[in-house]
């Protein structure tokens, strides 16, 4: 019904037949036939920045763009029916208005250079009219939406439709599509609506909602708690990992713009250190469930207590796996009292020490224990590998504490101890522990050898993965004779 409804109001508006393509910007008719600048746009309009149209390449773009409040002057910011029509954001924008931000009659594009670097900010104030501040219009076709690289900060006042929405006959068949965006969407508490509604489907990749209980609820074609209630205040983290508090990707690690040594594959959540000699200290932060840090050749690192302290900061459900491949190794010194733990995890969290021959750590604080709110929930794994964990640290009498469970995979503890009674882990001051045999058969880390490996390895030969982990046999490759070599160590056992 609330479709059938915003398409009458929008027919009673006059902007329900999209019969010929057109482009407006704050209340200005695009030639979209001619490269356009924010000449174009009246001055008393445009606080700042640059507004830029490309007809070759169908991109509105906007550069640090700031527009004044002009209530009933104009209908909304911008206004399309171009089929793929891409509109990029370059810096911080902001917008106010008393109407929508976006419309559409066609699919479109929001795009960024990383949602760190394009943000856009729009507030409504009153309204004339009840279209969400982003929405697209699916009569004679499904109308997409795809956001990708951009942080949108949108406040709403609407009663009823939310603020990113799709209507029309085939409302039903319209999708969204948000990747590697940050959103904090605000509406009123009594919004009939969600959010995001209207879609047949929501999908986020590489972000997820802030708020593990919502998701988008396909057959009420809306944003939901589990309950089913309509979500009106949602924030959506996009994923990342930061080398010293600085966002890395796969372009600016390569550039060597973060630190000599590191780099990043954003394809494969891999995160390489690569001979890293650093005395000034080294954090990675992460939200990334099932990111691997690789180690290659002799990594050292040492901290001071000014310095970046912890050397994993896990958020809430991630798993980060330090993988030494059987060769690379780590040394951390962390001597200053009173200093953060090398592994500082949230709720839920686990780090997972993976072939490693070498890890010693030495720290002034517990090397590592769940970050205060954790409610002992993060797990600390060492799996077929070797080292020592050593606190010089008065306050605290052990080296691993307040973690739900230290779990040994092909590993035993040669000094110190595991205890037994969980939420509580100890190694006293000094955990030594070394590999046992039979850990490289155990390629999914579950503690036992089975057909689990088996199907770990076929997975591993058909996406093409090199890792040695998956290389059992040792030989040139990961093939069919990795997969022989783990049912031949299942028979033996």
């Amino acid at each position: 019904m609330k479709h059938i409804i915003l398409s009458l109001l929008l027919a009673a508006l006059g902007c329900l037949t999209a019969s010929a393509d057109y482009l407006t910007v704050c209340g200005e008719t695009v030639d979209i036939a001619t490269n356009i600048t924010s000449a174009g746009i009246a001055a008393n309009r445009l606080k700042r920045g640059t507004i830029t149209y490309y007809p070759a390449t169908n991109v509105l773009e906007f550069d640090n763009v700031a527009t004044n409040d002009r209530p009933d002057a104009y209908a909304g910011v911008i206004s399309a029916s171009l089929d793929g029509l891409t509109i990029r954001f370059k810096g911080t924008n902001d917008f106010v208005g008393n109407d929508y931000f976006i419309s559409s009659f066609a699919s479109f594009k929001i795009v960024g250079d990383s949602y760190s670097a394009s943000v856009v900010n729009f507030t409504r104030g009153d309204t004339k009219y009840g279209q969400p501040s982003v929405y697209t219009v699916s009569n004679d076709r499904a109308v997409n939406l795809d956001i990708e690289n951009v942080t949108l900060n949108i406040t709403d006042n609407i009663k009823d439709y939310g603020i990113i929405g799709n209507t029309g006959s085939n409302w039903y068949a319209a999708k969204l599509s948000v990747k590697s965006s940050r959103m904090r969407l605000t509406e009123l508490e009594d919004c009939k609506n969600s959010v995001i509604n209207g879609f047949t489907t929501a999908t986020f990749t590489s972000c997820s909602p802030a708020n593990g209980d919502i998701s988008y609820n396909t057959s009420k074609q809306a944003l939901c708690y589990s309950d089913g209630d309509v979500v009106t205040d949602f924030e959506l983290t996009p994923a990342y990992v930061a080398v010293n508090t600085i966002p890395i990707t796969s372009a600016n690690s390569a550039e060597g713009a973060v630190t000599a040594g590191v780099s990043y594959d954003a394809d494969s959540k891999t995160l390489t250190l690569n001979n890293v000699n650093r005395s000034s200290g080294l954090m990675v932060r992460t939200n990334i469930d099932g990111l691997r840090i690789r180690l290659v050749g002799d990594n050292k690192i040492k901290h001071s207590y000014s310095s970046n302290s912890s050397f994993v900061v896990a958020e809430e459900g991630c798993r980060v796996v330090i993988d030494g491949e059987n060769s690379g190794t780590l040394t951390i010194e962390h001597g200053a009292q009173g200093s953060y733990p090398m592994f500082n995890m949230y709720p839920n969290s686990t780090v997972e020490i993976r072939d490693v021959p070498a890890i010693n750590i030495t720290c002034g604080h517990v090397v590592m224990h769940g970050n205060i709110n954790n409610g002992y929930t993060a797990g600390l794994i060492i799996n077929h590998s070797a080292g020592k964990f050593t606190t010089t640290s008065v306050r605290f009498s052990n080296v691993v504490e307040e973690i739900a469970e230290l779990r040994l995979v092909n590993a035993e503890i040669v000094t110190g101890s595991n205890a037994s009674n969980k939420p509580y882990s100890s190694g006293g001051k000094v955990m030594e522990f070394r590999a046992t045999d039979g850990s490289k058969f155990d390629v999914n880390s579950d503690g036992r050898v089975d057909v689990g490996d088996v199907n770990a390895v076929l997975a591993a030969i058909l996406a093409g993965e090199t890792s040695s982990k998956y290389n059992v046999n040792g030989d040139a490759g990961v093939d069919v004779g990795d997969v022989n070599a783990i049912l031949e160590a299942i028979l033996a056992q």
